[in-house]
């Protein structure tokens, strides 16, 4: 599909946007400053990342997208290195190899080309970094899968820091799999996994519910097998304790 949709807390309501210039499924999706010098984007920017072909759910494609609500509008932008279908996305600081100024970078991490069997190609990872409009290459995901999710969230045991938390998906069959990079040490380590197995699940950074002053990053939803029932359950991960 290519509809749009944004929910304000305010009022209570769902307002319907732009589409998107080319209709997806399974694409990810971050919150991050706008491309600089990319006319028609400003201030903050959502931006669309990866997916299928809406019209061929076989073919993954690196199409990029940003929309901006101060414009009203969506712009294409530079394609990702490789096609990432069903991949996991979040925004976070830019890695040290990448950029060592403080500054925020897009992030997008497994899925692959094509309903082939999985290879190398479902470990890749990229960032973006909005200030130069550019896509850098980073170190493979430790684990071979697609239908993950992303989110940003302090580092374990290092809460000053920022990690990418790359988090289940499949490789043929569910997988409890969980996965940090580190932006400072251009790094992957492998962390707990979850209780429940699951694909094509949704992932956030929230206060966790024992402790509002400690994060968790939150498993929900997703499938435990294609065509399989929805997994109900909701998972947190303590990245402090």
């Amino acid at each position: 599909m290519d509809t749009v949709e944004a929910y304000s807390p305010a009022t209570n309501r769902w307002v319907s946007l732009p589409p998107l210039a080319r209709a997806r499924a399974w694409m990810a999706g971050a919150t991050a400053p706008c491309p600089a010098g990319v006319t028609g984007l400003t201030g903050t920017c959502v931006y669309a990342l990866g997916g299928a072909d809406a019209l061929n759910l076989s073919a993954s494609v690196n199409t990029v997208e940003a929309y901006s609500p101060a414009t009203n509008r969506w712009v294409t932008l530079r394609s990702l290195p490789t096609d990432h279908g069903a991949p996991a996305g979040a925004a976070g600081p830019c890695p040290h190899a990448v950029l060592s100024q403080q500054q925020t970078c897009v992030y997008v991490a497994g899925g692959s080309p094509g309903p082939a069997e999985l290879d190398e190609n479902h470990r890749k990872v990229a960032a973006y970094y909005p200030g130069a409009n550019v896509w850098a290459t980073l170190p493979s995901l430790p684990t071979i899968r697609q239908g993950l999710a992303g989110a940003a969230a302090p580092c374990p045991a290092r809460p000053a820091e920022t990690c990418f938390y790359a988090v289940g998906g499949e490789d043929g069959v569910a997988l409890d799999t969980v996965e940090s990079y580190n932006s400072v040490d251009n790094v992957w380590s492998t962390l707990p996994p979850l209780p429940t197995a699951r694909l094509n699940l949704a992932a956030a950074t929230a206060p966790c519910p024992a402790n509002l002053n400690r994060t968790c990053v939150y498993a929900i939803g997703g499938k435990q097998a294609f065509g399989g029932d929805p997994v109900p359950t909701v998972e947190a991960f303590d990245v402090e304790r």
